[in-house]
Parts: structure tokens; sequence; C-alpha cells
């Protein structure tokens, strides 16, 4: 039955009483499709909703607010009102619930740095095609003096024709921060600068549905990188952003050959895996927990809180307006000890710095 309508209503009560319901309806919507992200995440579009857990968060509850106060306005609480308020409450709390569980189930490290002198800064961003002597991004790098940079988008074509028509070797000059030792993907995507020296790079190439863009290619760039003596295998990535459902099946296939390549570098040495990169993938994604738990390997947030990494539209509007899609992940003997998001610096990513300790070589 509808709930009884007064006799008489004022133009503010009437009004607010649609809102009132409006704003039930559109909490509802928001709680629900952020608790789709946890329930099915074997799918496209569920999935996507991981990206947007706080947006979700945060819309559900504004809406339950709203939806108070325009009750208020329009004569208060009647038990069908009552009802649909605590449907909505319920709802957001087990939404809020299974991303608090999430996030403190993932393989996270915390706590202070450990006091290790064997260790190193490693860099990733993605640079939306920027140019690497960007004054912003040179800025940047200068203040990290980071040992391993992990570029993806890079277009390095593009930027060796840059450096080389201002007469100079891609890399080089005096306002130029880069590392001796470079690595460029097969496909110009991704590019490696390392202040240690490359002993081994393979690019793995991951075909990608022809419906899903112009250029479906995808590349896992794979290094070992010798430091101090010892072998550290670093794993750059970049697969496609699921924005779509074929672009959604090339992610996974990219990380299914991404879980083989990880394996055999397991099976065949001893030495430690550093994966990093924008790998396009939520923190909250259920995905991401089993891809981490498969490789035993760990990651950490800035401040040990999941934030921002890649914003929409404008760099004032990233908490509101963005996703956490940039990772840094460790397996043993490496600790990872803090995480750092560096400022706006030119592309819609920002930043994402992380020092990387160990004790020594990992045994299998």
């Amino acid at each position: 039955m509808r709930a009884p309508v007064p006799a008489y209503e004022t133009f503010t009560e009437r009004y607010a009483r649609r809102f009132g319901w409006l704003g039930l309806a559109t909490g509802l919507v928001f709680a629900v499709l952020g608790l789709t992200a946890f329930a099915f995440p074997g799918f496209w579009f569920t999935d996507n909703m991981s990206f947007f857990v706080r947006q979700l968060i945060a819309g559900s509850a504004s809406a339950l607010i709203g939806s108070w106060i325009c009750f208020f306005l329009s004569g208060g609480f009647n038990p069908k009102r009552s009802m649909y308020c605590v449907i909505l409450f319920l709802s957001l709390a087990g939404l809020c619930a299974f991303t608090i569980h999430r996030t403190l189930t993932l393989p996270v490290q915390t706590g202070t740095p450990a006091a290790i002198d064997n260790g190193m800064t490693v860099t990733t961003i993605n640079l939306e095609r920027q140019f690497f002597g960007d004054g912003s991004l040179v800025g940047y790098l200068k203040s990290v003096d980071a040992d391993v940079i992990v570029f993806q988008e890079a277009a390095w074509w593009s930027q060796d024709r840059r450096w080389r028509t201002a007469g100079l070797e891609p890399g080089t000059g005096e306002d130029y921060v880069y590392p001796p030792h470079r690595a460029v993907g097969e496909l110009n995507n991704l590019v490696v600068y390392s202040r240690f020296p490359i002993s081994r790079q393979e690019s793995i190439i991951v075909e990608g549905s022809p419906q899903s863009s112009w250029h479906p290619e995808r590349e896992i760039m794979s290094l070992t990188l010798s430091v101090n003596g010892e072998p550290v295998d670093v794993i750059a990535t970049h697969p496609a952003s699921p924005r779509s459902p074929s672009r959604w099946n090339d992610r996974e296939d990219y990380f299914r050959k991404l879980s083989t390549h990880l394996a055999d570098l397991s099976a065949s040495t001893s030495a430690g895996q550093i994966v990093i990169g924008d790998w396009n993938m939520s923190p909250w994604s259920g995905n991401f927990q089993s891809f981490l738990n498969a490789h035993r390997l760990t990651t950490r947030f800035p401040n040990d809180i999941p934030q921002t990494t890649r914003f929409f539209f404008a760099y004032e509007l990233h908490w509101i307006l963005g996703a956490i899609v940039d990772h840094i992940a460790v397996s043993e003997p490496f600790s990872l000890d803090t995480v750092r998001l560096g400022p706006d610096v030119g592309s819609d990513h920002l930043p994402l710095s992380g020092r990387i300790t160990w004790t020594g070589q990992s045994q299998n």
C-alpha cells in the first residue's frame, strides 16, 4: 500500500517527499552496484564497479542523508519511509564492511620502514605520451632520485625523435636526470631506466581482440637487473583498460600471460620479483587479490590507504573523480617499506614511488 499523503501539502513538503524517495532509490542503486563488485568479480560490468567503490559509498551515504532531511521536511517518518531508510542503511553498511574487509585482507605491508641499507627506490608513471624532458616531470624525478624508473605509454619513437631534433641523445643533457641504463619495449610503450646494469631483457607480446582498439597488442617487459652482484627481476606492466567487455577480456588474458611468466621465473631463478606499472586493476577487485595471493606478492599503499593514481578531468578533483590503478608489488625477499604518491607532473596519472629493501637472495 502507498504511504498516506496528507490532504494538504505545501510546495516544499510535496517536493521534499518526492526527492526523499528519489534519494532512497538512487542510494540503493549505488549500494547494490558497489556490492556486485565483491559478489561477482568474474564479469566485466561488476568487476569495473570496483574502480568506483569510494564514489559509490559516498553517493549512497549522501543519498541516505539527503533522504532523511527531505522526509523530515515533508512531515517526518512513517513506517514505510523508515523501513526503506533501514534497507538503504543496511546496504550501505554492508558495502562499507566488504570494502574494509577486502582492504584489510589484501597481502599489504604496513608498519615502519626497516632499518636496512640494502635497497633501492623505484618509480612508476603512466606518461600518456608526455615528453621526458618536460620541466614538471624532470623536477619530480630530481626530487625522488629513483634508482629504477618505469614509464608506460612512453611513445618512445616520438621521444627519440624530439631529442634528436634538439641534437641530443635521448635522455641526455644537463637538465635530464635519467639513470644510465635503459630498456625499451618492443611496442615502444614501456621504457625502463635503471641505475643498475640490465643483464636480461624480454618483451612478451599479448595479442588483443581486434574490436578492442586499432592497436590491441600489449606487452610485458621483463628485466633482470644486477644489483650489487645479485639478480633482481623487474616486470613492467600495462594491460588494457577494461572499459569495454572485449578490453576487459584482453586485460584478463594479459594477467594470465603474466601469471605464466612469473611462475616460469620462480621456477628458474631464486631472484626476487618486482611487478610495477599501470595495472588497470582496482585494489578492491577480487582479481587483484587473487593475483597477488597466487604469486605470493605483497603491495603497499601511500600512508597505508588506497589513494587515487589516475584522475579524470582535473587534478583538483582527483579525490572525487579518480581511480586506483597503478601498483607496486614485490615477492620475497623484498620488503616494500614506503610508498609515496607524487604530485601532478602533467599526465593524468600521478607518480608512484616505493622504497624496496631486502636482506639477501631469496630461496626456492
